[in-house]
């Protein structure tokens, strides 16, 4: 018989800074789905689970300026720093920070940016 590992010894804090080899973006079924292969979502192209290119991407306008938010290089506009990452069972969450503004996906799918000297949100 073999004893598995427990987590009783794991803090909660060092649970919450593990990251999965590649973040899920669209997964409908095998055949078809999208996933993250890079720490940010900005740095690298979007590819199949099988490492086969599948590209999505994504910019925001900020002040008239775009900044790439999802795709690798070949995306124009200046990356926007990505604050963090959250893989859940259901999605998967990221936010980003730069330009004066704090981003963050929204429950219906589009992008809220708000000042962050202030509490107004816009999209």
């Amino acid at each position: 018989m073999t004893a598995l590992p427990s987590m009783a010894g794991v803090r909660e804090d060092a649970l919450s800074q593990l990251r999965p080899p590649a973040a899920p973006l669209v997964a409908c079924d095998p055949y078809f789905s999208i996933w993250s292969p890079a720490d940010k979502l900005n740095e690298s192209d979007t590819t199949h689970w099988t490492g086969r290119p599948h590209r999505l991407s994504s910019t925001v306008s900020i002040d008239g300026v775009p900044y790439r938010i999802m795709g690798g290089n070949s995306v124009p506009g200046a990356a926007l720093p990505q604050k963090s990452l959250s893989v859940l069972p259901t999605r998967t969450i990221y936010s980003f920070e730069g330009a004066g503004r704090d981003c963050a996906r929204a429950r219906r799918g589009e992008w809220v940016c708000r000042h962050l000297s202030s509490k107004e949100f816009s999209t």
